[in-house]
Parts: C-alpha cells; structure tokens; sequence
C-alpha cells in the first residue's frame, strides 16, 4: 500500500479515516506529507470528500504513469483524491484548485464531496454573518423571496471555487448560488445578484416567490400600502384601469432599480411592477412619467372609460338631445348637469360629479355624429391637457371647436379661473384642436337661442381672447359668422344679427375682460338681444 495521508486539520473526519487504516497520518499541507511519507507514491485525503464505501485504495500506478499526480473521481467530477509521485513539485496554484498540469485522471470514483452546508438569508448583513459560520468548503446560498424546488446535488468542480454558480430562479438566474466558503461577495453583487465572477447554471433550482397587489386610488394610498407589502417585488394597479392580467411577469433581480410599466391600451401608464424599497415620487405617480423605467410591450389593461357629462341650461332641444346620446351610449356612464347660472361654474359643477380624472363634456345643443365613440385616450403624462373637437355650424357650415365636444382634467376645471371669457382655454396652457368632427352644434331652435350663441362666439373671435388663436383662421371664420351669402337654414338671420352685434362689442371691449366676460351672463345676453332686436 502506498501511504494515506489526510490533508487537513485533526478533527472527526481524521479520526474516522484513521479507525478504518490505522497507519493513516495527517499533514498540514503537501510538502508535510511528502516529508512524513515513505512510500513512492502517497494518497492525499482532502477534508471536503468522503471516501467512498467500495474503494479500497489498492490502485497500483503502471511503470508508464510513474511521473503523474493520479486524480480520482470525485462523484463526477476528478477532484477528490489524489495519488501523488512523492518526487513530484506540484505549484502551489495547482494544489489550491486540485488542477494538476501534469496529471491522469483516473476514471474511478473513490469519493464524493461532503453535503455542502446552505444557509437560508434575508439581506446582506445575514449573509455575512452566516457565512462565518460555515464549515463546508462550498455553501448554497437561499435568499428568502424565492420558492425551492431544488435537491441541493449540484457539484463544483474545484477547480472554480473563484466563481459563483447561480441557477435558474424561473426565467433568471437570479435566485440560489453557490460559492466556496472564502469567496465573500460584495453587497451590490448580493443586492443585484449580478456577480463580476460568475457561471450561469441552466438547471431550473427555484422560482419567485409571488409578488403582492396592491390596488391604489392616489399617491398617498400607494405609498400607505407599499409600506405593508411583504415581498420584494410589488404590482401596483392604479384603479382608474380595468384588467385581466395574469401577473405572471417576472424582474431580474438586477433590474430592480427600474419601474417596470406596462401597456395601457394604447400607451404605458397603467398597472407597474416595482421593488419595494423603490419609492417613486407623487409626479412620477400621477403623470406615470418615472424617471428609471423599462416599459413592457404587453397589453395588461385598458383605461376605465371617461365619465360623459351633457351640459343643459335652457336649450329647447336639450332632452331630445340627451335621451338621444343615452341611446347611443348606453354601455357609457352619462351624468346631466342642468340649470346652473354661468359656464364655468356649469363646468366645475360638471367636474364634481365625475369619478374619473378626465371627463367629455357634450353641449346642451350638441347631435353627437354616429362616426364618434368617446374612445379617444390620454396618456397620463397629457392628463392636465385640454381636448376639444370640432363641431358642423348648421348655419354657415363651418367646422372648428366651436360647440364641440370637450374632453376636460377633473382637477384644473374645477380650479380654472372664472374670470377669464374663454372657459375652454381657461382650464389649461395645454389645448389640443383635435381634427375629427365630433357633433352638430344645433344652436339655432329659437331666435334668443340663436342670436345668443351667435354672439358669444363672435365676441371671442373679434376680441381673440381664445388662447392660440391663428390671426388669418379667426378672421376668416368671423367673416362667415357675419356674411349673408354663406348663411342659410332656420333662424340664419338671427344668426348674422348675432355675429355683428358680438363682434362689435368685442371689438369695442378687446383689453376690458370685466366688460368680455358679461358674454357668460344669460340674462345680460337677454337683455342686449332685446335692445338689439328692437333696434
């Protein structure tokens, strides 16, 4: 027998070798076993390997193979136990990764390696703190937002004892890892489990464990609620979407600073994923505008539908109206503000009793044309915008956004300034003229009803108080408002006797907004028809 020689400090596992071959020794290292062996060759016994029951140690090395370091299976791989020429010089590098450059590998298993220890952590400082722990040579590392399936068989060959064997967590390796003992990582590299020396393991070890939802009405409710979550990850659902998402979407671990936004419909500002430490601020949640963000091309939701709001005073066809646009839309929440004295506080009135952050509003006097559908959808990030569509003059035939459906932030109307005379442009800088005629405006039902409409809208035009007013565009529509040869249809002369007497008065009070703004009093409206009409 050549001598066997355990490598290693004195302990159970030297004691159990030496009850089995009494004549065992024990060294330090190899250059103190091959000072105590008297044999040519000598066995090295490394403290990470358990001898396998049937070996025997009886191997005897051919006359051909003198000058080789034998290495023996170890399980599967060959890193276990050594024969060792007692001549031979092996570097200390080779003897640290057991990867002899002058070597046969002997395909005999004599060996396999000791259970590695795993240890079961929380955050970094866990991490460490077990780590000093630990005994075995190598040790799996169990974060605790993961779900095992996984029997812990996996092998190192010693040789990589540098690298960090990661394995498949679902779609990425980002869950357990595996690394020897000395190789204490750093803390971004735990916190992103993202390591500089790595090899990616495609056996499927384990899976996230499942993220929690929380559904939010605004800013403070999110970060309420994202406070009392549990796992790593969170779905945040706002609850102006609907959604049938399975939530099956997995983070990589290492993308855990970044906001994860999904489609939205047509755009990316509904439901989100996120880490739980991730704090967005209240801008990023309310224009879901986030600064560190990865949006998803998956459909996950649709926007819950705009409220519709008809807005009536005295219009003589106002019920005909509304019970036509409920026929139209009766899948569609529709409220009816009716009778409130002055525009914008009809519009602020309008505003208060929608659930939604925007709301369409549609004019006492407005036929919805069968081509629209209240679909259109805002991007969060344009939720403080204006939207208004153009409208069919019966009279003169002109199409702008006079009359026209109106879709209005909640909140900047029922903050606008009164005192301005164009309520529309009044409620925001953002106005967008959308280019889709969306209604007739049937202002004329009625002489008042007619020259009253009449004259508001040529007042604004010729004052050009309306907020991004094109010059040569407002001109050229006053122009029709007032010319006989464009007008025809019912009440068309009331409609031209309107329009000159709004566009002097505009003309004459252009920089006296307290005068303009009388254009919004009916019952001032009332009266300067009366004198108008008898003159």
């Amino acid at each position: 027998m050549y001598d066997i020689i355990f490598i290693g400090p004195s302990g159970k596992q030297f004691d159990k070798l030496k009850e089995k071959y009494p004549t065992a020794k024990l060294a330090a290292d190899i250059k103190a076993a091959k000072l105590m062996c008297f044999t040519k060759f000598f066995w090295a016994i490394w403290p990470d390997v358990d001898i396998d029951s049937s070996f025997a140690f009886d191997y005897k090395v051919d006359d051909y193979s003198k000058d080789y370091i034998h290495v023996f299976k170890n399980r599967q791989n060959f890193d276990g136990i050594c024969l060792i020429p007692k001549r031979a010089e092996p570097s200390n590098r080779e003897i640290s990764y057991r990867f002899f450059t002058n070597k046969k590998e002997v395909d005999v298993v004599a060996s396999s390696p000791r259970e590695y220890q795993k240890i079961y952590v929380t955050d970094y400082d866990d991490y460490i703190n077990q780590l000093k722990t630990v005994d075995s040579e190598f040790v799996w590392i169990v974060p605790n937002d993961i779900t095992v399936t996984f029997d812990f068989d996996y092998h190192i060959p010693y040789w990589e004892k540098d690298v960090v064997h990661v394995f498949k967590n679902g779609k990425y390796q980002d869950g357990i890892f595996l690394h020897h003992k000395d190789k204490y990582i750093s803390k971004r590299e735990y916190d992103y489990r993202f390591f500089t020396n790595k090899k990616e393991i495609e056996i499927t070890a384990s899976y996230p464990a499942q993220y929690d939802k929380i559904i939010v009405s605004n800013y403070n409710d999110y970060v309420k609620q994202l406070k009392e979550t549990n796992s790593e990850f969170v779905w945040v659902i706002p609850d102006d979407i609907e959604t049938d998402f399975i939530f099956d979407y997995q983070i990589p671990y290492w993308e855990k600073d970044n906001i994860h936004i999904f489609k939205n419909g047509l755009y990316n500002d509904g439901l989100f994923l996120q880490h739980k430490d991730r704090y967005i601020s209240q801008r990023e949640y309310e224009y879901c505008w986030h600064t560190k963000k990865k949006e998803i091309s998956i459909l996950a939701s649709r926007p819950k539908p705009y409220d519709i709001v008809f807005i009536s005073y005295n219009e003589p066809n106002a019920n005909e109206n509304f019970e036509r646009l409920l026929k139209q839309f009766p899948d569609r929440t529709i409220h009816r503000v009716h009778g409130i004295e002055g525009i914008h506080q009809a519009h602020i009135e309008a505003a208060k009793v929608c659930d939604t952050v925007m709301f369409w509003v549609v004019d006492g006097d407005a036929q919805i044309l069968d081509t629209f559908n209240f679909e259109h959808q805002v991007p969060k990030w344009q939720k403080d915008n204006v939207f208004v569509w153009r409208s069919r003059n019966p009279i003169n035939d002109l199409e702008y956004g006079y009359g026209g459906v109106k879709l209005f932030p909640v909140k900047e109307t029922i903050e606008m300034d009164v005192t301005k005379t164009d309520m529309t442009t009044s409620i925001s800088t953002k106005f967008n003229a959308m280019l889709e005629v969306s209604n007739v405006t049937v202002f004329n039902t009625g002489e008042f009803e007619t020259w009253k409409s009449a004259f508001r809208e040529c007042c604004k035009l010729s004052s050009k108080t309306i907020r991004g007013q094109i010059d040569n565009e407002t001109e050229e529509r006053l122009k029709r408002w007032c010319s006989p040869e464009s007008s025809s249809g019912r009440y068309s002369e009331w409609s031209i006797s309107g329009a000159r007497a709004g566009s002097r008065f505009g003309d004459d009070n252009r920089n006296k907004p307290d005068k303009l703004n009388l254009i919004n009093d009916f019952d001032w409206l009332y009266e300067q028809f009366q004198q108008h009409t008898v003159e």
